[in-house]
């Protein structure tokens, strides 16, 4: 005659074989899904990569427009004559002008001064200041740099200010300076350029070489966060602290000197790791050395670090 298995010891049994059962398949649940957010998180930095490659190529081909729109206006004599008051019509000059800025005027300002900075030419309206010091800012700067180099503007929030402006010189034959050419990219401009080229939920903020907000689609934004990153960075912390809502990605873009910052969409946001290596060695050199112009009165020290020493590739 059969026995009859003890309730408790049936109900053992069950319990073992039930996790026998079920911890492999609670263990691989768990892989599976760290898995998936590893992948998620990969796949929404890669995102964000390629929307700054994408701002940065933008960048690249309006510097390149600029360029070679200054580069011709600076070796057509028509220019230097004018500038001069020799015998030029300024239906000749308006003609070059356009011409030779056919490419980059529907997004920048060209505006040609004499010797004495007084305005003389543009391929806009008027400048409300048609006088500018040679001795000091973008027309002193042109006399020092033999190619064009934008300036960052120190104030975000004034629309009908230049957010970008260079110069360069033209010289006569004696290589004395005849007059400048000087280049502004304002908020629309720069608008026209950068809108779409970083997701629609996504916000790109443009930085200047001492990480000072340049632009960005909505000015208070990039002026209340440009100090808290720029804060993190002096001190040493990742962008992104660990209870922050957005995780950001930065690249600087060495012909304009300006640092792209990638604000993604919140469901965008993962580990707060891309270029941390490159910005700790660049922004250290940039914010904290000798800076070539006045240096603003909020400037922290210069803080010792044994590990940034010199500055990062752009990889």
């Amino acid at each position: 005659m059969r026995t009859s298995m003890p309730h408790s010891f049936r109900r053992r049994l069950f319990v073992a074989f039930l996790a026998v059962s079920l911890v492999p398949l609670l263990l691989c649940s768990a892989m599976l899904l760290q898995i998936f957010r590893l992948r998620m998180t990969d796949a929404a930095q890669a995102e964000a990569a390629g929307y700054l490659t994408g701002a940065a190529h933008i960048l690249d081909t309006t510097y390149e427009e600029l360029s070679k729109a200054a580069s011709q206006i600076r070796g057509d004599r028509v220019f230097v004559q004018m500038l001069q008051e020799q015998d030029t019509q300024d239906t000749q000059v308006y003609s070059r002008l356009f011409s030779a800025t056919q490419e980059s005027r529907s997004y920048a300002r060209f505006d040609l001064y004499d010797a004495q900075g007084t305005w003389r030419y543009s391929t806009h309206n008027a400048p409300d200041q048609k006088q500018l010091p040679t001795n000091w800012g973008v027309l002193q700067q042109a006399r020092e740099q033999t190619k064009l180099e934008l300036i960052a503007c120190q104030d975000v929030t004034q629309t009908n200010q230049p957010m970008l402006q260079g110069a360069v010189c033209l010289e006569d034959w004696d290589g004395q300076t005849a007059g400048y050419l000087v280049v502004s990219l304002y908020q629309s401009g720069l608008r026209q350029l950068m809108e779409g080229a970083y997701g629609n939920q996504n916000d790109l903020i443009l930085l200047s070489h001492y990480w000072r907000p340049v632009y960005c689609a909505q000015p208070s934004l990039a002026s209340s966060l440009a100090p808290v990153l720029r804060q993190r960075l002096l001190a040493g912390q990742p962008l992104s602290g660990s209870g922050d809502e957005f995780s950001y990605q930065v690249e600087y873009h060495q012909p304009t000197g300006l640092y792209l910052v990638l604000r993604p969409e919140p469901h965008h946001h993962g580990p707060a790791v891309h270029c941390q290596r490159l910005l700790c060695a660049v922004l250290y050199r940039d914010l904290c050395v000798d800076e070539p112009e006045a240096q603003p009165p909020d400037v922290p020290p210069h803080p010792a670090s044994a590990h940034c020493h010199g500055r990062g590739g752009a990889e």
